[in-house]
């Protein structure tokens, strides 16, 4: 159960963030959180939820997305740590994939599991090596293409 409660907490930090929620984004974290990201460390819920909004504003205001693929998590206690691998999709006139590693801390705080710690670790990608390209469709007109 543990384990399918974290998978959740995830998840769930993966939908807010998409639709720009900063403060759900910031409640899977205790108050004494640490975050260690490509674009700032921050000590503190107050203090993560502003490099979120930073990140939301630059990085999702054209449409991006947060991907979460395969999470493993090790359970001790009311201790765990959560590996698992992410893809944001840039939107806007340059759509872009890039991925990442979360690498996360978590605690049982008694009603429920938050990351006491969490460090983003960038995928070469990252450099914008994915670009996407977006590809001239040929159309089909009359039987031909068009």
């Amino acid at each position: 159960m543990d384990r399918f409660e974290i998978v959740e907490l995830l998840t769930a930090y993966n939908f807010a963030i998409d639709i720009g929620d900063e403060q759900a984004c910031a409640a899977i974290y205790t108050n004494d959180a640490r975050y260690e990201g490509p674009t700032g460390t921050a000590v503190g819920a107050r203090s993560i939820a502003r490099v979120i909004r930073r990140d939301i504003r630059s990085r999702f205001g054209n449409g991006g997305r947060y991907l979460m693929g395969p999470v493993v998590v090790d359970v001790d206690g009311d201790f765990a740590n959560a590996r698992s691998y992410w893809w944001i999709v840039s939107g806007g006139e340059r759509p872009s994939v890039h991925t990442l590693v979360f690498y996360d801390e978590l605690r049982h705080t008694g009603e429920r599991w938050q990351v006491t710690c969490r460090r983003q670790e960038l995928h070469p990608t990252w450099l914008g090596v994915t670009t996407v390209r977006r590809r001239r469709r040929r159309r089909i007109v009359s039987g031909q293409l068009g």
